[in-house]
């Protein structure tokens, strides 16, 4: 039966429109390869009558197509407080503010560690060294210096400084920046010596005021007292 010219001309532009959009009608593998349909074919024919209209794809084309990027040399104007423009629909939001939910966070992650209280028991106690120069004002005040001693000889290296010289503590590993060197072998002086100068060049025997050989000095001290406390538990029970 032939249709109607309105009807066809309405289907015709309707296949026009279709073409022009880039739509394609559903059809059977089987119709592609050339077999003919069989009763099972029906699944098939209901998917081409429920295809989407030439319309319904130009809408869905619109909405996938992501936000074009602002150009460079124009960028957005925005005040400092205010907060990013709403996506329009389409747009893909998350990719765009990506940069700005990224920075937001780490200023919050920044905040939170400043606000933070510091745990005192993993924190590290620092205490400073005395400068070379508190050292040597100590050492002369307390009367740490060096003395005339037979064991104090000059060498084409090393040279003996003058009697009565602070010692400076700090410019050799072994002093501890405390105490005075070598009072267990006693080659160089019988209170040990120190360095007067931290470039190590002069050098002289430590006086009876210097601390000998921090630690082990004050080690020996208490063994001192404490051989004179047996010398008097003797005296007392007449041993």
């Amino acid at each position: 039966m032939a249709l109607p010219v309105s009807s066809a001309a309405a289907a015709l532009g309707l296949a026009l429109a279709s073409l022009a959009q880039g739509g394609l009608a559903l059809s059977s593998p089987k119709a592609l390869r050339g077999v003919p349909p069989l009763e099972e074919d029906w699944a098939w024919q209901d998917l081409s009558a429920t295809a989407p209209t030439a319309s319904a794809l130009v809408s869905w084309a619109e909405r996938a197509q992501p936000a074009a990027e602002p150009s460079p040399a124009e960028p957005p104007a925005r005040s400092a407080g205010a907060q990013p423009a709403p996506a329009q629909p389409g747009q893909f939001a998350g990719w765009r503010n990506l940069t700005e939910i990224l920075a937001r966070a780490a200023g919050q992650w920044g905040l939170a560690a400043a606000a933070a209280p510091a745990d005192a028991a993993s924190a590290t106690p620092y205490v400073q060294a005395p400068s070379v120069q508190e050292i040597v004002e100590a050492n002369r005040i307390s009367g740490c210096v060096t003395m005339a001693s037979p064991l104090a000889v000059s060498n084409m290296v090393h040279t003996v400084a003058p009697e009565g010289t602070p010692c400076v503590f700090r410019a050799d590993a072994w002093d501890e920046a405390k105490h005075c060197m070598g009072y267990a072998d006693g080659q160089r002086g019988q209170y040990g010596w120190c360095w007067t100068n931290l470039a190590r060049t002069e050098w002289g025997s430590c006086s009876a005021a210097c601390p000998l050989a921090g630690d082990a000095y004050s080690l020996g001290e208490k063994l001192e007292n404490l051989e004179q406390l047996v010398d008097q538990l003797a005296q007392a029970v007449g041993v």
